[in-house]
């Protein structure tokens, strides 16, 4: 994942309506997601600029505090509020009114994003991907299978490798519409690749 890719906007949108508001679909996977960058000496090089580091930094530090809590999608509902629907571009301005809209404590994640442990939470992540191969985003990976720049029908994927009950969400997943991306003029880098890493399990 990059906060400000456009792509990664593009496949967050998707993934949002297509997967996450899908009956059941919440309840049948451990998704979990990851943060392309690199790293200079104490310093964190973000393709999307500083602005991209920055909003990188709170959305690790909101998985931390909220997936073993009592509201574990709040993460993934910050991201979407600062990425999809085109929102990414508007990142790090909007990263507090997210963190208010989704129940966050602004406070605490500017502390955990300027302190030590969001620093250690973003090495980890970027070394993650990087022992992984995962440099191109968005990038899933769904039960061990690789798909760069996403499963065209990420549904559809996770109810065919669910071992267990389907959820009702997963009765019209062969009909769903497949995902294709649309170009952007992705000004930050002057070019239209794909740069996202997302990993996803089936509990």
């Amino acid at each position: 994942e990059m906060a400000k890719c456009p792509y990664c906007a593009q496949w967050k949108t998707a993934f949002e309506n297509m997967v996450m508001k899908a009956s059941g679909l919440k309840a049948i996977i451990d998704l979990t997601e990851f943060w392309v960058a690199r790293t200079s000496g104490s310093d964190f090089i973000c393709l999307h600029g500083p602005g991209e580091c920055v909003g990188d930094l709170y959305l690790v530090c909101a998985d931390n505090f909220t997936r073993n809590s009592a509201t574990p999608w709040a993460w993934w509902d910050m991201s979407v509020c600062m990425q999809a629907n085109n929102n990414y571009p508007n990142i790090p301005g909007n990263i507090q009114s997210c963190a208010s809209k989704t129940g966050l404590d602004y406070s605490a994640l500017t502390k955990c994003a300027n302190g030590a442990l969001g620093r250690k939470l973003f090495s980890d992540s970027i070394n993650y991907c990087n022992k992984m191969n995962v440099h191109e985003t968005p990038t899933t990976i769904i039960n061990g299978v690789k798909y760069v720049g996403g499963s065209f029908n990420s549904l559809k994927t996770i109810c065919d490798a669910y071992t267990g009950p389907k959820p009702s969400g997963c009765s019209n997943a062969d009909q769903v519409a497949p995902f294709k991306f649309y170009p952007v003029n992705d000004d930050d880098t002057n070019t239209v690749s794909i740069l996202n890493s997302l990993l996803l399990g089936n509990n």
